[in-house]
C-alpha cells in the first residue's frame, strides 16, 4: 500500500491553492497523568488541581517521548480524572482485532507508549485504520491529533462597541 500523506489529499472541486500554503502553528504535546489531551481541554481543567507542571523542549524530551513530537511537551500532574480510552480500546472501537501499530500525527509509538498512554476522545481529530498486507502483519492504527480551535469571542470581528 503507498504512503499518502495527510497534506496532499484534496477533493474534487476544490480549486488549487495559490500563495504560499499557511503551516499550522506548531503546538507541544499535552500529558495530563499520562493522558494525551488536546490543546483546547487544558482550558477546562481546575488549576488548583495541578500538582505539578514540567515543560520538556528540545533535548530535555525524555527519550522514551522523543518520537512523539518535536515541538515539546508539558506534562501535568493532575489531582483530578481526564476522561481517557487507551489505545486499545479506541482499536477494539474502529474494528482493530489482532496484532496493532499505533501512528500519532505521523510519529510511530513504541509498544510501551502504545500500551501505557492514554488519549483524550476530545484530542481525537480523525483515525484511520490500514489493515494488514502481504507486507505487514499488523493492522495500522493511524490517529491525528484534533487541532485546536481558537479562542472564540463574544462579539464577531469589526463589532464596535457604544457606550
Amino acid at each position: 500500500m503507498a504512503a499518502c500523506s495527510f497534506n496532499s489529499i484534496s477533493s474534487y472541486g476544490q480549486a488549487p491553492a495559490t500563495g504560499p500554503a499557511r503551516q499550522p502553528m506548531p503546538e507541544p504535546l499535552y500529558i495530563i497523568n499520562s493522558t494525551i489531551i488536546a490543546n483546547g481541554l487544558v482550558a477546562e481543567i481546575d488549576v488548583q488541581a495541578i500538582k505539578n507542571m514540567v515543560v520538556y523542549k528540545g533535548q530535555s524530551i525524555p527519550d522514551e517521548l522523543k518520537n512523539m513530537t518535536t515541538t515539546g511537551i508539558i506534562a501535568i500532574t493532575y489531582a483530578g480524572r481526564i476522561k481517557s480510552k487507551s489505545f486499545a480500546a479506541l482499536g477494539r472501537q474502529y474494528g482493530v482485532r489482532g496484532p496493532r501499530s499505533v501512528v500519532l500525527n505521523g510519529h510511530k509509538l513504541s509498544p510501551e507508549q502504545a500500551s501505557t498512554l492514554r488519549l483524550a476522545p476530545e484530542a481525537i481529530g480523525q483515525v484511520l485504520v490500514i489493515p494488514p498486507t502481504a507486507d505487514t502483519a499488523e493492522t495500522l492504527l493511524t490517529i491525528q491529533l484534533a487541532v485546536s480551535k481558537p479562542a472564540s469571542h463574544q462579539y464577531p470581528p469589526g463589532t464596535i462597541m457604544l457606550r
